[in-house]
Protein backbone atom coordinates (compact mmCIF):
# COMPACT_ATOMS: atom_id res chain seq x y z
CA UNK A 1 0.00 0.00 0.00
CA UNK A 2 1.32 3.81 -1.33
CA UNK A 3 2.37 5.45 2.16
CA UNK A 4 0.24 8.22 1.12
CA UNK A 5 -2.91 5.79 1.76
CA UNK A 6 -1.85 4.92 4.80
CA UNK A 7 -2.50 6.32 8.80
CA UNK A 8 -0.10 6.23 11.21
CA UNK A 9 -1.13 6.50 14.88
CA UNK A 10 1.64 7.72 17.29
CA UNK A 11 -0.55 7.29 20.57
CA UNK A 12 -3.38 5.03 21.64
CA UNK A 13 -6.76 5.63 20.17
CA UNK A 14 -9.95 5.33 22.12
CA UNK A 15 -12.98 4.58 20.11
CA UNK A 16 -14.78 7.58 19.63
CA UNK A 17 -12.32 9.82 20.85
CA UNK A 18 -11.19 12.61 18.33
CA UNK A 19 -8.04 11.86 15.96
CA UNK A 20 -6.26 15.27 15.02
CA UNK A 21 -4.79 14.41 11.09
CA UNK A 22 -1.35 16.40 9.96
CA UNK A 23 -1.16 15.75 6.70
CA UNK A 24 1.75 17.53 6.63
CA UNK A 25 3.68 18.45 3.20
CA UNK A 26 1.47 15.47 1.53
CA UNK A 27 -2.04 17.86 1.56
CA UNK A 28 -2.00 19.25 -1.69
CA UNK A 29 -5.40 21.55 -1.15
CA UNK A 30 -4.95 25.14 -0.44
CA UNK A 31 -7.60 26.72 2.07
CA UNK A 32 -10.07 27.98 -0.59
CA UNK A 33 -10.02 24.40 -2.35
CA UNK A 34 -10.71 22.92 0.99
CA UNK A 35 -13.59 25.11 1.73
CA UNK A 36 -15.30 24.70 -1.93
CA UNK A 37 -15.82 21.11 -0.41
CA UNK A 38 -18.53 22.27 1.46
CA UNK A 39 -22.23 23.16 -0.11
CA UNK A 40 -25.03 25.35 1.08
CA UNK A 41 -25.64 25.84 4.67
CA UNK A 42 -22.55 22.89 5.51
CA UNK A 43 -19.83 25.84 6.09
CA UNK A 44 -22.04 28.03 7.71
CA UNK A 45 -22.61 25.05 10.32
CA UNK A 46 -18.79 24.22 10.58
CA UNK A 47 -17.93 27.70 11.00
CA UNK A 48 -20.79 27.95 14.03
CA UNK A 49 -19.46 24.67 15.83
CA UNK A 50 -15.86 26.28 15.88
CA UNK A 51 -17.10 29.48 17.11
CA UNK A 52 -19.35 27.76 20.00
CA UNK A 53 -15.96 27.42 21.86
CA UNK A 54 -15.43 31.52 22.27
CA UNK A 55 -17.78 33.62 23.73
CA UNK A 56 -21.28 33.22 22.61
CA UNK A 57 -21.32 36.94 21.86
CA UNK A 58 -19.25 36.11 19.04
CA UNK A 59 -21.61 33.27 17.78
CA UNK A 60 -24.46 35.75 17.87
CA UNK A 61 -22.21 38.42 16.15
CA UNK A 62 -21.73 35.70 13.20
CA UNK A 63 -25.61 34.26 12.90
CA UNK A 64 -26.47 38.22 13.14
CA UNK A 65 -24.61 39.33 9.88
CA UNK A 66 -25.37 35.84 8.18
CA UNK A 67 -28.44 36.87 8.11
CA UNK A 68 -27.48 39.84 6.37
Amino acid sequence: MPADECVVFTKDVAAGEAVELDYGDGYMLSREEQLVQFRGDELERLIEGVLRGFDARVLAAFRAYMRG
